[in-house]
């Protein structure tokens, strides 16, 4: 390695910016690729208007961010740094992009607030810079507001996806390195093709071998999707958990990268659950359902006693515009359920039916959901409000339709009266053997789509 290696030169920079811009949106942070020494590569995406015209267009103000930059990028193979940035105390992450072991970017993130910042101590940060202390107050009302493990979580993601940058450098740089060698190889075969043409044709075969190889060694390293599928996993509750309740959940894509998501969330108090569907399967629809689930956290964070159709509608308008930004014909099936006291459950969305196992009457009622779809309009307001009951004993069982879709030669679909005998066969037992029996039963079917299955029941 020669020191002179060159971030730039070995990438796309428009495609760099295209994974860029996504990863902020998809995110809701402010994100930038970076030279170590903090000069910026990309241009910034999703940049809060606090940190674009107010903080940077003072001299201390940009001189102590891009102080700050080059901290949060330096090497730290263990995982990703996280830390107030020196300009103000908003929040950044960032993980260092390296070939081999010479640094040659930073990818960073941030300008959030987390809940342990209050006004006060960053309107004295203008003063100290000489910002209008009002235009500086009205622009940080506006900043992004995220719980200190919800934005650990994104830069665990930022830290993989750089470290997949690192990898893809290094590959790149040794194409580079091949292709300069081939020129040489094919400049001293022209000069001898006069003469030693038997020669000419047997260098010309080692080379299109060579370029198979390289090609197919591309290829493979471009579709390896197995980093985004962790990070989808990284973003899954690791043990979901409601008092007085069991509960359990699993979800497997059928892609590497898959549409559907469950979440069980506890903030302020109060307990949400949610379940969730992106029409599709793949990259993109994976894209889409990490939004889904960063916006819901997002409002639930600020409001956790929203009802359960205002949640819905709200989201909608991030989902909605971010959706036609990505020109994706794309629409969810969700269901949000918000958990009360003595068994009551308020909720709302257009999902699957739930499925109640009752421990009185042994029998499994079919509870219907009526709101609308996310992401098609505009506008859901008006989504009605449901709500239903569970006893001592009594579950649910909340699924997608990768589940009652599946396929077996000589059986046909699953379906969901199938599903119903089981629940009713095992709805005694406890949420992880229903659970299981549920998915021994799916093992010989086919399942073209994401299976994700949640069974909670009262204890």
């Amino acid at each position: 390695m020669t020191g002179k290696v060159k971030f730039a030169d070995l990438f796309d920079l428009n495609e760099i910016q295209k994974i860029q811009d996504a990863f902020a949106l998809a995110s809701n942070v402010a994100s930038i690729i970076t030279e170590p020494d903090g000069t910026p590569i990309t241009k910034p995406s999703n940049f809060c208007r606090l940190c674009m015209d107010i903080i940077r267009k003072t001299p201390k103000g940009l001189g102590n961010c891009m102080k700050s930059d080059a901290m949060l990028g330096r090497q730290n193979p263990s995982g990703p740094i996280m830390q107030p940035c020196l300009s103000g105390g908003l929040w950044d992450g960032g993980a260092g992009i390296s070939v081999g072991n010479e640094h040659v970017a930073n990818w960073l993130i941030g300008q959030v607030r987390n809940e342990t910042q209050d006004d006060e101590q960053m309107l004295e940060y203008a003063d100290t810079i000489g910002a209008d202390r009002e235009e500086f107050r009205a622009a940080l009302s506006q900043v992004t507001k995220m719980s200190t493990g919800q934005f650990k979580n994104v830069c665990r993601s930022l830290f993989l996806f750089a470290n997949q940058l690192s990898k893809l450098a290094f590959q790149n740089l040794k194409l580079r390195e091949n292709e300069h060698l081939l020129i040489q190889f094919n400049q001293k075969l022209e000069q001898r093709v006069a003469d030693r043409t038997a020669e000419l044709v047997q260098k010309h075969e080692e080379l299109n071998r060579v370029n198979e190889e390289l090609g197919n060694a591309m290829n493979k390293l471009w579709s390896e999707m197995e980093l985004a599928k962790k990070i989808q996993t990284v973003l899954l509750p690791k043990k979901p958990e409601i008092s007085g309740y069991e509960i359990a959940a699993s979800c497997e894509p059928a892609d590497e990268v898959g549409g559907d998501y469950y979440d069980v969330i506890s903030v302020g108090g109060y307990d949400w659950i949610v379940i969730g569907d992106v029409s599709g399967h793949g990259v993109t629809s994976g894209l889409v359902m990490m939004m889904v689930q960063t916006s819901i956290h997002t409002v639930l964070i600020q409001n956790p006693q929203v009802p359960t159709s205002r949640l819905l509608s709200v989201i909608n308008r991030t989902i909605y515009e971010n959706i036609a930004r990505m020109d994706e014909q794309k629409h969810i099936t969700i269901l949000v359920i918000a958990c009360g006291k003595e068994g009551f459950f308020d909720f709302s969305g257009l999902h699957e039916d739930i499925l109640l196992w009752c421990a009185d009457t042994r029998k499994v009622e079919r509870i219907e959901t009526d709101g609308m779809w996310i992401g098609l309009e505009a506008d859901i307001s008006g989504m009605p409000v449901s709500e239903f009951r569970l006893c001592s004993g009594d579950c649910i069982v909340l699924y997608t339709d990768g589940i009652i879709e599946a396929w077996a030669q000589g059986l046909g679909f699953f379906g969901i009266e199938r599903l119903i005998k089981i629940i009713g066969q095992f709805g005694d037992k406890s949420a992880a053997e229903i659970h299981a029996a549920i998915l021994h039963a799916l093992k010989d079917y086919e399942k073209p789509d994401d299976v994700t299955l949640f069974v909670m029941k009262r204890v």
